[in-house]
């Protein structure tokens, strides 16, 4: 399913688009996340939600109606949020190449104020979230700062 919404990213429209990742994400969610949480294991996610709410408002979408298609997704125990400056996440993004549809049209600055935006809203609804300001600090220290908020030890 995944791979499908990926190679419909550059065609499809921004609703058939936010259906097939959410299809994605439910399957993932039963499939995979919920046996591992079953079994006791530790689930770690670079992408959840929060990416949805963010970037498929790119398409005009509205952010009720995208949480309205992944309103049955578990909270996560903490989602993170990693900010940098916009001009190294351009940075970052031009130096990988190939941008996705979404990237084309939103910018490192754009994508920070509707991640913003996201906490705000997940806030509302209860979710554990904090923000680790990336800034000045090279991957271990990001590292140690997000091993300082989990909930569990790893």
């Amino acid at each position: 399913m995944g791979r499908l919404a990926r190679d419909g990213e550059e065609t499809w429209p921004g609703r058939a688009l936010a259906l097939a990742v959410a299809a994605d994400r439910t399957l993932h969610v039963e499939e995979e996340i919920r046996p591992a949480l079953a079994a006791g294991q530790v689930v770690i996610s670079d992408r959840y939600v929060q990416s949805s709410l963010a970037l498929q408002q790119l398409d005009q979408l509205p952010l009720e109606d995208i949480w309205r298609y992944n309103a049955h997704v578990p909270p996560a125990s903490l989602s993170c949020y990693l900010h940098h400056r916009p001009d190294v996440l351009e940075q970052r993004l031009r130096a990988r190449g190939r941008l996705s549809r979404l990237e084309r049209i939103g910018s490192p600055v754009r994508e920070l104020a509707l991640y913003d935006e996201v906490y705000r809203f997940l806030e509302r609804r209860g979710w554990r979230q904090t923000r680790i300001d990336c800034r000045n600090r090279d991957a271990n220290e990001v590292a140690a700062l997000l091993l300082q908020e989990l909930p569990v030890q790893l």
